[in-house]
């Protein structure tokens, strides 16, 4: 006697039941809160705060001179200006036990800044990532980068050149904690949109695939990461058009002492648009929580963070290719070599030795300088044009980007492994 085959309709009831199951075991890779989905609005404000944040005062990469009427990175142009002039024919002024030159206090002064970086971004960093004291931090950061912008004032002459290295320095600062601390809202902004939700919705009910919602997600970060870039490059522009104004106003060309106030009021007026531009994120940034921090104070986790990251990447290898590469080019698509979900703890360990090689750079080139009989400001050019090349030479032909996919996705599914079996344990335990 032979059993009755399935027809056609408990098949397809079969398959049914099948594909239901298979979409109540899926999980959203992020979980949505109501109360946290990312409004228009707080989108825009975002926008706005990195039109502030755009480093025109206090600093930025853009080197020229304001008494030929072109843009500049005006605090560290003040600086030097300043410097030069206290320092006249000599070009020498005493700073940190010895004779230095002009280049070499900047360039120490740089090491000193971003040494100091380095130490708060252990202590203080993981407010960006763990509990929910960012929002905060970045407001207490904001004025005092404010009042470093408006200080300026009080200093556009030779003889406050030590004034000006100390605004130098702690401007630099300032500045850096107000861009790390206001960018680590980014990913809890992408991925809280609405779209996002629809995707994980989608993603939940099977209707798309894990590498399809990652795609998505990808898509949206670099979306508003564009936009943002878009919106404060125009509003640069208008506000650059207003400096030039400004420069013709005080007539910078006229004196050295026009040319110094120019200099500090360009600065104060920078400042002035950077506080009112980013009080529309300061009222509207939902003030979504951060990783928590478990058993460990904040400030423990941040030094825990970092070790965990260190012991993470020897199992990720192209990440690990990517941080000593890193060392030269600043930026190269770093989201394409971190692990999805951990974000933070990476990104961590890049910033601090991103801070890392941005101290010794500068120490080492001033170094170099010093040492050297004629005090040539071009020496330290064949050391880090060596050190560049090596670099780039490191990402170009080391990085693989699909080794490193591969790298992550085993990466977590030995994470899982092992919280499962953790998990296991406790319950067995617990039996």
């Amino acid at each position: 006697m032979h059993a009755r085959a399935p027809d056609v309709e408990e098949k397809s009831e079969a398959n049914s039941e099948e594909k239901l199951s298979e979409s109540e075991q899926r999980i959203a890779p992020d979980q949505f809160d109501e109360r946290y989905v990312t409004t228009k609005a707080e989108i825009y404000a975002y926008y706005s705060y990195y039109v502030g944040v755009n480093g025109l005062t206090l600093f930025s990469k853009k080197r020229q001179e304001l008494t030929t009427i072109r843009l500049t990175d005006f605090a560290p142009s003040a600086f030097q200006n300043l410097l030069s002039q206290a320092a006249g024919d000599e070009g020498l002024l005493p700073f940190a036990g010895q004779t230095r030159t002009v280049n070499s206090i900047v360039l120490l002064s740089n090491g000193i800044s971003f040494a100091i970086q380095t130490i708060l971004f252990l202590f203080i960093g993981s407010f960006a990532d763990f509990g929910s004291w960012r929002p905060w931090l970045l407001i207490v950061q904001s004025i005092v980068a404010y009042g470093v912008g408006f200080g300026w004032l009080g200093v556009h002459d030779g003889s406050k050149w030590r004034a000006a290295v100390g605004l130098y320095i702690v401007g630099l600062i300032a500045y850096q904690l107000t861009f790390t601390f206001w960018n680590a809202a980014f990913p809890g902004l992408a991925r809280n949109t609405p779209e996002m939700k629809d995707k994980a919705d989608s993603y939940v009910a099977g209707a798309i695939t894990r590498d399809e919602y990652d795609y998505a997600d990808s898509l949206m970060r670099s979306r508003l990461a564009n936009v943002a870039y878009i919106i404060q490059s125009f509003v640069e522009v208008i506000i650059l058009a207003v400096i030039i104004g400004i420069m013709f106003g005080v007539k910078v060309t006229a004196s050295e002492a026009n040319n110094n106030w120019g200099f500090s009021v360009i600065i104060a007026f920078g400042s002035a648009i950077w506080l009112v531009v980013s009080l529309p994120w300061f009222f509207l940034e939902k003030h979504r929580p951060g990783q928590d921090p478990g058993r460990r104070s904040i400030l423990v986790a941040g030094f825990w963070q970092i070790l965990h990251g260190i012991k993470a990447i020897w199992k990720l290898k192209q990440s690990l290719v990517y941080l000593i590469g890193r060392a030269g080019p600043r930026e190269l698509r770093r989201r394409e070599v971190t692990p999805r979900g951990h974000e933070f703890l990476f990104f961590s360990l890049f910033s601090i030795i991103g801070k890392a090689s941005s101290f010794i750079g500068p120490l080492v080139s001033s170094a170099i300088i010093d040492a050297s009989k004629s005090h040539n400001n071009w020496t330290p050019f064949y050391f880090l044009f060596a050190l560049s090349l090596a670099s780039c030479a490191v990402l170009i032909l080391f990085v693989d980007l699909k080794k490193s996919q591969a790298e992550q996705e085993k990466f977590l599914e030995d994470k899982a492994k092992v919280l499962a079996e953790k998990l296991k344990t406790a319950s067995a335990e617990l039996a």
